[in-house]
């Protein structure tokens, strides 16, 4: 049972406090209870030990039980990829295949999108790559994903697909957004990417100042001068909106000799 305020009752009643139900407890679920007090001390504090945690909860990512399932896939979804690339192979291909059909499933579609991009076998792979080719031509639901698990199967082939699906005029800001963050994060996962990745941002800052932002943000730790004459020439204009222009600044004082 869960005690909280601002819930609904059967009769649709908004009451201002009580106890509702959470789940059924079960011995394997208790046993992870007890062992994520044991082991999880700090997890909540905002600076954990993300690679234990993530190995403690990839341990359920084929449990029996969906409930605990669903726990460590919340997880994964949280973790940064970088953290995820040792899950190769770690859920069978169908369980993945099969839990993506499944429109109840759907919340969860971003981990499994990225853990199928993990995956060694063709047929993982080859759905990939319908996946995210068909992602970056039409937009919309878990364009990132998508796109990160195409950058894990298919490398610098995949980054000039999602080049072409930035150029697209019917092109959205936020997907634009996604599409940058999925770049930012296979670079740092993959860094003998990040030549070409920075080639991508540099045409983009030429054309469309308006990603300067997500593209400072996407290189802050990247360690790198490339795009710093772009971003001094977006900076010379006199229309930026503060947050960019401190963000470019940042940027490109990050990568001076100190």
């Amino acid at each position: 049972m869960v005690y909280g305020t601002g819930y609904q009752d059967k009769a649709g009643r908004s009451l201002p406090n009580g106890w509702t139900k959470g789940f059924l407890m079960t011995p394997d679920r208790a046993h992870f209870l007890e062992t994520l007090r044991a082991e999880g001390q700090g997890w909540a504090s905002g600076a954990p030990d993300r690679a234990a945690q993530i190995a403690f909860f990839s341990a359920y990512l084929t449990h029996e039980d969906r409930l605990l399932r669903n726990t460590a896939l919340i997880e994964i979804h949280r973790a940064p990829f970088w953290l995820l690339t040792h899950l190769t192979d770690a859920v069978p291909t169908a369980q993945l295949l099969q839990d993506l059909r499944n429109p109840n499933r759907l919340a969860y579609a971003p981990a499994l999108i990225r853990l199928l991009g993990l995956q060694s076998d063709p047929k993982a792979k080859e759905r990939v790559r319908l996946g995210y080719q068909s992602a970056l031509r039409s937009g919309g639901l878990n364009l990132y994903d998508w796109g990160l698990a195409g950058i894990a199967v298919d490398g610098e082939q995949a980054i000039l697909e999602i080049e072409k699906s930035l150029e697209r005029p019917e092109r959205t800001a936020d997907e634009k957004r996604f599409l940058i963050r999925g770049l930012a994060d296979g670079g740092t996962t993959y860094p003998k990417l990040r030549p070409r990745i920075l080639d991508v941002f540099r045409n983009q800052l030429d054309k469309d100042s308006a990603v300067a932002i997500w593209i400072a943000l996407a290189v802050r730790h990247w360690d790198t001068d490339a795009l710093n004459p772009n971003f001094e020439a977006i900076m010379a204009q006199n229309d930026l909106d503060p947050a960019t222009l401190f963000l470019m600044r940042a940027a490109i004082e990050a990568d001076e000799p100190g």
